[in-house]
């Protein structure tokens, strides 16, 4: 993402379909997102949060430090957070 701005100017790959025998390019593969990525709120005209294509995002502040805490081998859990508070 080097070019990239915008919700992705902190961002980090967390995952999905990394293998190339999955990625959904080839002719008669299931489409699959090649990526699940971690980055910052897009936000429409109005100021409201706008739903991502089935990225992770949080706000500006929230990422910086999830990105500042994160270390090698993290994993990450994705869900609602009540299902996953009780579930971890």
């Amino acid at each position: 993402l080097p070019y990239v701005t915008g919700a992705y100017v902190h961002a980090a790959l967390i995952g999905a379909n990394m293998e190339p025998d999955v990625s959904g390019d080839a002719l008669g593969e299931t489409p699959y997102a090649s990526a699940i990525f971690l980055h910052r709120h897009s936000y429409d005209g109005n100021g409201a949060s706008k739903p991502t294509s089935g990225c992770v995002s949080l706000s500006q502040t929230n990422l910086v430090n999830v990105l500042r805490a994160m270390r090698p081998g993290v994993m990450f859990a994705i869900g609602q957070t009540d299902w996953l508070l009780a579930n971890t």
